[in-house]
């Protein structure tokens, strides 16, 4: 339940000081979750959540930019079969 969900996992300074308890000087973020999107067989509807992960994350990063990175969304469609 969302209540089960750490801080640290949506606000950056509660990630930040969880990672200062821990040790951890620094932390590479990546979509985990967000390889289901790949799944989706509309690439407008794809392309439109990876650009709204992508404003988040860099959003999320942003108070702590040498503390934290991230690993963009990104997707590419073709016109011919595969």
């Amino acid at each position: 339940m969302w209540e089960d969900v750490k801080l640290g996992a949506y606000d950056p300074q509660a990630m930040i000081k969880e990672n200062e308890m821990d040790g951890v000087w620094g932390a590479c973020l990546q979509p985990s979750q967000g390889l289901f999107w790949y799944r989706i067989p509309d690439g407008a509807m794809l392309s439109a959540i990876c650009r709204v992960y992508n404003g988040w994350i860099a959003e999320f990063c942003n108070p702590t930019p040498i503390a934290s990175r991230a690993s963009p969304c990104s997707t590419w469609t073709t016109s011919r079969s595969l």
